[in-house]
């Protein structure tokens, strides 16, 4: 059970101070399945939330140089912060070895 104390938290603030000094900063987006599925069109370019997945990357990218960006969506995103971050990982949809494979890859173990 989440206590009101956790549910209240910044995120974003916390976020961007464990950046400041990290060597690095993994910040993920995505769409949901109720935001981009088939049967319909796409409402727009941009990630969902008007915005809300943006402004963790910006802010963090904002605090640390080193910002690596995963995107896991199957379609083209707009990212407005796209000069801000040093790399974007595009992961598409890649199942339940999703964290494996996206670290081998950050990681140079595996070269796409």
């Amino acid at each position: 059970m989440m206590k009101k104390e956790e549910h209240d938290e910044d995120l974003l603030a916390e976020a961007v101070d464990v950046a400041r000094d990290c060597d690095f900063a993994i910040v993920f987006t995505s769409h949901t399945p109720v935001w981009e599925t088939e049967g319909q069109d796409q409402v727009s370019f941009n990630l969902p939330k008007v915005g809300s997945q943006d402004k963790p990357v910006i802010a963090v990218a904002g605090m640390n140089s080193m910002t690596i960006v995963v995107n896991s969506t199957g379609i083209a995103v707009a990212m407005p912060w796209l000069s801000k971050v040093s790399a974007v990982l595009q992961a598409w949809f890649p199942g339940q070895e999703a964290g494996n494979a996206i670290a081998d890859v950050i990681s140079g173990t595996v070269n796409p």
